[in-house]
């Protein structure tokens, strides 16, 4: 999806449109742009295959949401700068608003036609802008295959409504009106006559869900306490009250109901309040029993839930005929009027307390109006096609919202690039939910979920495509209107004498004034303007028209109208993209973006890193330090007489990020006799190059031919601490007498300026003036004139000079003078550091009273890299090399300036406990050892224990035992030791083995060796007898 308003995404939805269409044999159907937004994420994420930033609303100066803030990076040499100045001169928006296109069918998907993100201080000018952009593309595009875009959803957000109220109050032009104003019917649309009937455009549609949660939030209002009747009055309390007089299987109710404080965007909770059993526990309460006293007092919230339940008919009503919903729209539409009428009469009473708010009660006018215009325009261009009046409103939205993510605390766990990644997702998971064979989806959240058909058993009855007769959405509405007075009759809000004649023609049973809940009373009027802002001058619609214009005066308008939005915002031609249908988008050649750009003085890095690093901190980069420059004096840099004795008067502030304190830190560079040295106790990142760095004598402040270009000044980044130690960096001239009375000045005065003159003129070319005198006095004692003139000429001097020895490099070659200047001062005041702190340790080591703290002082100065050996011989007389070489041993072994620490021994087990005792069972089986009857041994353990146990006998030899064991275990898969370690168990577990086979242990051998005797004799005894 391109970001933005693009033509290109419109191309795209209409051949999707084209094929799902086809394949379900859909019809064109009206089709409505829901819109909304939603607390996300305030972080910019970085868009791989795009290569932009993605979560900017728009610019700091003169901010606008814009539609296209995506932020291109690039791989250039200011890729990096791009990206941090992104940061510092944009606002990141913590929300997100989405306009869907809502086809009024239940097997078209809904199709994104804008997301952005946005801070939320767009004003109503934006939105119609963004709605003119979406209807012409569409008109383009999609109409003549989807099916006209009739209007706009929202949600109750007061710069739509405040639209809607223009525009369907409007009266130039054709307008599309069903019922007669005279009858109440006060909202209107503009029609366009077409070929096949009319279309009706800017129709305004308030979200029916939201409605109903924000009525139903009025029973327990901190600050409105609803009078609907003489002493009627409508809270919560007599919903608490029901629930202590009716058992629970009654009503239905739980705490949730009555505790609407911890969520008041349940909206279940609020359809199962407005459940008829719930008013019929109430009117038990007003009939009473005999065993409860009736209590009429809770008449009123009884006829607040009644209409409440009429209002959501209209629109998720299972039994209801379109001809009934029309009714119930004039009911509606005329209680809430009359109700109004009541409390702005009453004296005792007033709107901002005893009524609905003023944004409810408009938002719920308009939704009743909506859906009689949209039944009645189904009825003339689309009667074949069923009027889903469900379908309305911007609750997709809510569910496009849903599926991106979780809703935690306040906000969305997702921020804007994720939901702009995931917009084809969206796409395909509503298309997957269209058919018929797939998985049903339900609510992100049961608090979502529409239970409203569960108070009606026998699911639908009603037909969707019954349109009432032309002329019978007249009667209907008439019909709403009696039911309406009947029951503000009875309520008491409104006299009973008043129309009392019920019998006669319906279209004068009233006056206009008694039927118009809006113009009863002047105060109402304020129904037709805004609650937002005044009008302005340029304002597309107004209210109240002060002349009614002529087809041709309307057409100008409208034609003045487009070329002031025209020119409300930019419209870029670089948005437009030229599609080649020729050439699947898949085929077309991508070049490759690449992931990463040249970080200054930190090379290579990852965008996504950058960008995570300046999400958490956007104000200074953790990659660089960024100069900060006081605002009240921007000349600082060049010159800043600060009037010390030392002659400071160049410096400049910088910031650096203390990240253990979690704090910026300033500092301030002073750049002429003064040199800052960085002590950290941590390392320190790399620091950029002073490349700013000049004395005084040496810079130009007057001439702009001379000036130097600007560089970077000496920073530090992420150190603790920052120190100044100030010292002359150059040698102070001496106060007593003056340098012209030495020789070398005689000799400069007796030969006279113009030996300097001469060559400067000759180097210059004539563009160096004259040098008027040359300076006899101490500069301490000159004045401040003479100072500067003296500098002055010195620096033209100096540059002239320079720029023969390398033509147009004079101020390269001047930067390598200074930078030998400061390395030099600064390898002195490294030196003098050293030796101080060189002295500092050897006085230590001499106060030291053991020699493991002696030898750790030692270490940490006897490296070779800081001393050799002879140095700290002549450092310290009467130490001997033994403790220079001991020293270095334990920087070596132990590390710099560490406490040596003593080992102890660690006994390591590195035999297998389980794979012993293995080994352990087998060698000890009866079948390989055998226990004499005679003789004893002694068992001897590492820890010193001896134990007599009886003379064992192996009866097998080590190498056939340990052989027997390998075969057992290759039988049972199981790894046994090593055969060195089998072959010590053995040794170490000594046994006697059989030397020979003499005595009583030899029976079966002597045996074996009589019957081979006998057999022997036999063969004797046969050859004798032969």
């Amino acid at each position: 999806m391109a970001p933005g308003i693009q033509e290109k995404n419109f191309v795209y939805y209409s051949k999707l449109v084209k094929g799902i269409m086809e394949i379900y044999k859909i019809p064109r159907t009206p089709v409505l742009a829901a819109e909304d937004e939603t607390a996300i994420v305030g972080t910019v994420m970085y868009h791989q295959d795009r290569d932009e930033l993605l979560g900017f609303c728009g610019p700091k100066d003169n901010h606008k949401c814009m539609e296209n803030n995506h932020i291109k990076v690039g791989n250039d040499r200011d890729a990096y700068d791009r990206l941090v100045n992104a940061f510092d001169k944009n606002i990141i928006g913590k929300y997100a608003r989405v306009i869907l296109l809502n086809p009024l069918h239940e097997k078209i998907p809904h199709l994104v036609a804008l997301l952005m993100p946005t801070c939320n201080r767009f004003t109503h000018h934006t939105v119609y802008h963004q709605w003119q952009k979406v209807q012409n593309l569409y008109e383009l595009h999609l109409e003549h295959e989807l099916g006209p875009l009739i209007g706009n959803s929202s949600d109750g957000d007061s710069r739509r409504r405040k639209l809607h109220l223009q525009l369907m109050t409007c009266t130039a032009g054709d307008r599309f009106r069903p019922i007669g104003r005279h009858l109440g019917f006060i909202f209107s649309a503009r029609k366009e006559v077409v070929e096949n009937g009319y279309v009706i455009r800017e129709i305004g549609d308030q979200d029916v869900i939201h409605n109903h949660k924000k009525i139903i939030n009025h029973l327990d209002h901190t600050s409105r306490m609803l009078h609907i009747g003489p002493d009627l009055l409508v809270h919560m309390n007599q919903i608490e009250l029901v629930m202590r007089s009716f058992p629970v299987l009654v009503h239905g109710l739980t705490r949730d109901h009555v505790r609407r404080d911890r969520d008041r965007q349940n909206w279940k909770v609020a359809q199962e309040l407005s459940f008829p059993r719930v008013q019929d526990c109430l009117n038990d309460l007003i009939n009473g029993s005999d065993d409860r006293a009736p209590i009429p007092s809770v008449k009123g919230t009884k006829a607040f839930l009644y209409v409440v339940h009429q209002y959501v008919d209209i629109f998720f009503s299972p039994k209801a005929s379109l001809a009934e919903r029309i009714s119930l729209a004039g009911f509606v539409t005329h209680f809430l009027g009359i109700w109004r009428n009541y409390v702005y009469l009453n004296q005792a009473l007033t709107l901002t307390s005893n009524f609905l708010s003023r944004e409810t009660y408009c938002d719920i006018l308009i939704s009743v109006h909506f859906a009689v215009m949209l039944i009645c325009f189904y009825r003339d261009n689309f009667p074949n096609s069923q009027c889903l009046l469900h379908l309305t409103g911007s609750d997709c939205c809510e569910d496009f919202f849903s599926k991106n993510g979780q809703f935690v605390g306040n906000h969305h766990v997702y921020p804007y690039g994720q939901m702009y990644r995931n917009v084809s997702h969206m796409i395909r998971l509503s298309q997957i939910e269209a058919d018929d064979n797939a998985p049903k989806f339900a609510k992100a959240h049961i608090k979502q979920e529409n239970v409203w058909k569960s108070q009606y058993p026998g699911g639908v009855t009603c037909s969707l495509r019954d349109y009432p007769a032309l002329g019978e959405e007249i009667s209907a509405w008439k019909i709403g209107i009696r039911r309406a007075r009947d029951l503000a009759k009875e309520l008491g809000i409104i006299p009973r004498d008043t129309c009392n004649n019920n019998n006669h023609d319906s279209d004068e049973y009233c006056d206009d004034d008694d039927l118009d809940p809006c113009i009863a009373t002047d105060e109402t009027q304020e129904i037709h303007d805004s609650s937002d802002d005044s009008q302005d001058e340029n304002s597309t619609y107004t209210p109240m028209n002060i002349f009614e214009p002529t087809s041709s005066e309307f057409m100008e308008m409208h034609e003045r109208i487009d070329v002031a939005i025209d020119n409300f915002e930019e419209h870029s031609d670089q948005n437009s993209v030229n599609i080649d249908d020729s050439i699947p988008s898949s085929l077309q050649k991508r070049q490759r973006i690449d992931a990463t750009l040249l970080v200054p003085e930190h090379g290579i890095q990852h965008k996504t890193t950058l960008v995570k690093l300046l999400n958490e901190d956007p104000n200074l980069s953790k990659d660089r330090l960024v100069r900060v420059r006081q605002a009240a004096l921007p000349n600082m840099a060049k010159s800043a007489q600060l009037g010390t004795d030392n002659g400071i008067n160049l410096f400049e502030d910088f910031a650096y990020v203390d990240r253990t304190a979690k704090t910026f830190q300033i500092g301030r560079i002073q750049r002429m006799q003064r040199t800052i040295i960085f002590v950290a106790p941590s390392r320190a990142d790399p620091v950029e190059e002073n490349k700013d760095f000049k004395p005084d004598s040496l810079l130009k402040n007057e001439e702009p031919v001379l000036k130097r270009p600007r560089r970077e000044i000496v920073s530090c980044f992420d150190t603790p601490g920052l120190y100044e130690v100030s010292s002359q960096s150059e040698p102070s001239l001496s106060q007593e007498s003056s340098w012209s009375l030495t020789s070398d000045g005689q000799k400069h005065l007796n030969s006279g300026i113009h030996v300097l003159n001469e060559p400067l003129q000759n180097l210059s070319s004539g563009h160096m003036s004259p040098i008027k005198y040359i300076l006899q006095q101490p500069l301490e004692c000159v004045q401040d004139s003479t100072k500067r003139y003296v500098r002055r000429k010195a620096s033209e001097a100096v540059c002239t000079v320079l720029d023969h020895i390398a033509p147009g490099q004079s101020s390269k070659l001047l930067d390598l003078l200074v930078e030998d200047i400061c390395n030099n001062n600064a390898v002195d005041k490294q030196n003098e550091s050293k030796d101080e702190l060189l002295n500092l340790i050897l006085r230590l080591y001499d106060e030291a009273d053991s020699n493991a703290l002696k030898m750790q002082l030692l270490s940490i100065i006897s490296t070779t890299s800081l001393n050799s050996k002879s140095q700290l011989l002549e450092l310290k007389p009467g130490m001997s090399k033994w403790k220079v070489d001991q020293s270095r041993s334990h920087a070596t072994r132990f590390g710099v300036g560490t406490i040596q620490t003593e080992k102890t021994p660690n006994y390591r087990d590195k035999m297998d406990k389980e794979k012993l005792k293995h080994a352990m069972a087998f060698f000890l089986d009866p079948n390989f050892i055998q226990i004499c009857s005679f003789g004893n041994k002694d068992l001897h353990f590492d820890n010193g224990d001896v134990i007599n146990i009886p003379q064992v006998v192996r009866r097998t030899c080590h190498s056939a035992l340990i052989h027997m064991y390998k075969t057992v275990c290759t039988e049972a898969d199981f790894t046994p030791l090593s055969d060195s370690t089998l072959f010590k168990i053995l040794t170490t577990c000594s046994a006697a083995k059989r030397s020979n086979l003499c005595g009583l242990d030899n029976i079966t051998t002597d045996g074996t060796f009589a019957i081979e005797n006998l057999i022997r004799m036999t063969e004797t005894l046969k050859v004798g007898i032969k």
